[in-house]
């Protein structure tokens, strides 16, 4: 088995698991994205949106989304980009590699909020980095950042801006 089958395989699986907690939401198939080489499925919501990410064909990797009306790519700000849960309002939470010349590599990954077609970064706690693994249903997020004092906790919202959770 070839890593290509790998991937396929498992990424089948993860959407056959999203497509099985979708039933509550009805009956509908999801649209391979054109130009997509691999899928992954990481969240559901209760209306039956999910987001994951596909592979292109130019190897890049980006957040995507899907409901029962088709799939398309979350608006890109970097180079890559990961969707790793989605609230009831269809707002998703994720990173992005973005360009980052003070990094050893020249990239840096940012925690990102997608939301009504339009992506935003969230502010670090001073390092180069942060990722976003959750949000709620009122549009917080929870991630980590690392910062010059090693990695914390935070949560993020429009209203509340960057709260460190000091942990």
């Amino acid at each position: 088995m070839n890593l290509r089958t790998t991937i396929d395989r498992a990424c089948g699986i993860a959407l056959a698991s999203a497509l099985v907690s979708a039933a509550a939401a009805g009956p509908w198939t999801i649209t391979p994205l054109d130009g997509g080489l691999a899928s992954e499925a990481r969240d559901i919501n209760d209306r039956g949106d999910i987001v994951g990410n596909v592979v292109t064909e130019e190897m890049e990797l980006r957040a995507a989304m899907w409901n029962r009306f088709g799939g398309w790519l979350l608006p890109a700000l970097g180079v890559q980009s990961q969707a790793y849960r989605v609230n009831n309002s269809g707002q998703t939470v994720g990173f992005a590699i973005i360009e980052e010349p003070r990094s050893w590599n020249g990239y840096a990954a940012r925690a990102v909020f997608w939301d009504a077609g339009k992506a935003t970064l969230i502010p670090t706690l001073g390092g180069l980095e942060n990722f976003a693994y959750g949000i709620n249903d009122h549009g917080v997020v929870a991630g980590h950042s690392y910062a010059p004092f090693g990695s914390r906790a935070f949560t993020w919202s429009r209203q509340g801006g960057l709260v460190d959770k000091r942990n």
